[in-house]
Parts: structure tokens; C-alpha cells; sequence
């Protein structure tokens, strides 16, 4: 009897034990150096992607260019032209990798994806469809280890719901249909567009600025990060459809001032080119003699009088989610607009936050290597230079 108490005892002080043990300390890591910045700078960089041979595949969608470039030596090559042949691109922009250290880059301009070689060479192009001949030309969403895509489609919400949303689609290509692996939250009634401004800039507009939004992002084995803005949590979705779920993680509300108001907007002006569609076919121009304006529709929803603007600001934003080549998930905080060090929360597979990553002032992610993070740093002619941190161990 008194055995069985003894172990009782022993077994509530254990279960009280672990009750009051104090939480995890996250411990925020800092990427302070870089151990290499290429020479050469940028107009803009819509992409980056790391060869094996640690060779860098760079897009930059301004200027229209895709190349290659060597740390070591400096050196960058062009590949590929602008054009619609077997070698070319219209609008270069993300760049996935895939089978055998090969690379795909996504051409909206021509509603396809160049094939990029192992040695850096173009050679053809790709086209996902389904098995009855049908060309997908939703933009990919990634692109897993064994050649699976991942789409995002928009799906409008019937009335009377608080929400639309878009869902993720998944295709093995020439299958004869998608496998929906998701749904995605996103902004009811949201417009957006873009006008060209004086010296190569953009302006974007949008009715509904800061507004929160499901993201989802593809890891390198074919799991999906869902990541839910509406209490900040992790869903993971496994190839075989199991779901693991993270608990929700906590965040400061950043009340929308008229400081972070006046912030933002400062973001949605940023140099490139205008991107159009027309009856299916996508086009890039350069910024024309005549300044486009925004149709007199939705000119009123643009003015800044009449945007929507959330009480407080999500605790992320569009674009925030990347998967890094270990399968580890990266999150982009907001931060209060007078705060320069963009910080990331780092998830593990079961949507557990398991570290934080902070950047240099003013920098921003551009991708991963195999043991690297490539960010853009801005100078004060606007021009981007590439930079190589190596990831915190």
C-alpha cells in the first residue's frame, strides 16, 4: 500500500513538475555579415536560386534579364534572350528548382516555364497540363523534389460570406484533373492594379491595404505550409494528405496609425515594369511616354480617403512564407514601421516555432542555398545588390 502511494505521490509531483516548467526559450539568431557581396548590382531581383555548383541563377524582372553568376570569380553570364522561341522569355521571373539540379523559370509573358540546365544553359521550355491536352496557366506556387506542381487558384466566396477564398492545387503533370489540397482566406472584394509613375517606377494600388491573408508555401518533399492569419498558426499538409496542426503563436497588435498608414503606402512605390492581361495573353512593358492611369471604376476605391485600412496590422503579410531547402518554414513578422530589422519566425515540421532569424537593416530575403540565405540590400541610388549569409547553425 504504501508502494502504491509512494508511486502516486510521485507521479502527481512529476505531472505538477511539468506543469510549471517554463516555456521554450526562442532564441532569435542574427545574420550580422555577409561573406560575399557580387560585384555587379541589380534593378530588380524577382528571384534567386543556388546551383550545386554554388554557381547563382539571378532574375531581374526590370531589366529583363536572366543570368549566372560566380561569387568567386565576380563574373555573371546572360542566358537566354527576350522572345517567344524555345530559348527565350517574356517577363523572367520565379525560379524553382527542380529534378537533377535543374531549374525552371516561371514566363507568365508566355505562359510557360523555361528550362534552365544543370550547367546554366537554356534548353526548351515546359508546360503543365492535364492529361486531355489542357495547358494550366495559373502561376505556380512551388515545385517539390520529384517534379510536382503546386498552384494557387482564386476562388470567388458567394455573397453573404465574410471572406473569399483560394484554394491550392496540386498536379502531377499530364493527370487528369488537380487534387485540392487546401483552402486559403483571403480579403473580400479586394482590387488591386498598378500605374506607371516618372523614372521607372510603379505605384500599386489596392482598396484594402494590410489586409489579412491565408498563405502557403511547398517544401522540397511535397509538404505544404499553410499558414492562417487568423490566430497565426501552422498547418502542415504531408503528401498523403494527413494535416499536422501547430498551436497558435502570439504577436504584438501594431495599431494602424497614420504613421504606419503613410509607411505602407511608401512600400507600394517601387521600380519595374507593368505587367497586363488581355484576353488570356500576359505582357510587360517598359514605362511608356504616356503615363497609364487607373480605369475611372476603381479610381475611387485607390484614393487613400477611401481605402479600408484594418484596426491593427496582421502578424504578417503577403509573400511572408518560404520554405527553406531543409524543410524548415520561414515567416516574415510584421513590426511597427520604425523598427529597420525584418525578422522571421522559424517552424519545424509539427508547426512548432523553433527559432528566429533577424536580418540586417533594411535587407530582404531573396532565397536559400544549401547552407546560405542570398538577401538584397538597397543603396541610396535605388540600385540592388546581392549578398551571401551563411545560415545560422
Amino acid at each position: 500500500m504504501r508502494s502504491s502511494c509512494a508511486r502516486l505521490i510521485l507521479a502527481l509531483s512529476a505531472a505538477l513538475s511539468a506543469r510549471t516548467l517554463p516555456a521554450q526559450t526562442i532564441v532569435t539568431k542574427v545574420l550580422a555579415k555577409p561573406d560575399a557581396e557580387f560585384a555587379e548590382p541589380f534593378t530588380e531581383v524577382t528571384s534567386v536560386r543556388e546551383l550545386r555548383d554554388g554557381r547563382v541563377l539571378v532574375t531581374d524582372r526590370r531589366e529583363k534579364l536572366l543570368t549566372v553568376i560566380d561569387f568567386a570569380t565576380n563574373k555573371s553570364v546572360k542566358i537566354g534572350r527576350e522572345g517567344a522561341g524555345p530559348a527565350e522569355f517574356s517577363i523572367p521571373t520565379r525560379l524553382f528548382a527542380t529534378n537533377g539540379d535543374s531549374t525552371l523559370l516561371w514566363d507568365p509573358g508566355n505562359s510557360r516555364l523555361l528550362v534552365i540546365t544543370p550547367g546554366a544553359k537554356a534548353d526548351g521550355v515546359f508546360i503543365p497540363e492535364l492529361a486531355n491536352g489542357t495547358r494550366v496557366d495559373d502561376n505556380p506556387l512551388g515545385i517539390d523534389a520529384k517534379g510536382v506542381f503546386y498552384f494557387r487558384d482564386t476562388r470567388w466566396a458567394p455573397e453573404k460570406q465574410s471572406i473569399d477564398l483560394a484554394v491550392v492545387l496540386r498536379l502531377v503533370n499530364q493527370a487528369k484533373h488537380f487534387d485540392t489540397l487546401a483552402s486559403l482566406a483571403i480579403p473580400l472584394g479586394e482590387r488591386s492594379a498598378t500605374s506607371a509613375l516618372p523614372n521607372g517606377l510603379l505605384r500599386s494600388y489596392t482598396n484594402l491595404p494590410m489586409a489579412p491573408i491565408d498563405l502557403a508555401a511547398v517544401a522540397p518533399d511535397g509538404r505544404v505550409a499553410i499558414v492562417r492569419v487568423s490566430d497565426y498558426h501552422i498547418e502542415w499538409i504531408a503528401p498523403n494528405g494527413v494535416i499536422t496542426k501547430g498551436a497558435p503563436q502570439t504577436f504584438s497588435h501594431i495599431k494602424v496609425t497614420d504613421a504606419e498608414k503613410a509607411a505602407f503606402l511608401k512600400t507600394l512605390i517601387r521600380p519595374g515594369n507593368i505587367i497586363t492581361q488581355v484576353n488570356g495573353a500576359v505582357s510587360a512593358s517598359a514605362v511608356p511616354k504616356t503615363v497609364p492611369r487607373v480605369p475611372p471604376e476603381f479610381r475611387s476605391l485607390f484614393d487613400e480617403k477611401n481605402m479600408t485600412w484594418p484596426a491593427t496590422v496582421p502578424p504578417f503579410l503577403a509573400g511572408a512564407a518560404t520554405v527553406a531547402p531543409d524543410g524548415t518554414l520561414w515567416v516574415l513578422r510584421t513590426r511597427p514601421h520604425d523598427d529597420p530589422i525584418p525578422t522571421y519566425d522559424l517552424f519545424g515540421a509539427r508547426g512548432q516555432l523553433v527559432g528566429r532569424v533577424a536580418l540586417p537593416k533594411g535587407t530582404k530575403l531573396a532565397g536559400f542555398g544549401a547552407n546560405a540565405a542570398y538577401l538584397i540590400r538597397s543603396d541610396d541610388d535605388e540600385l540592388r545588390h546581392l549578398q551571401r549569409y551563411r545560415l545560422p547553425r
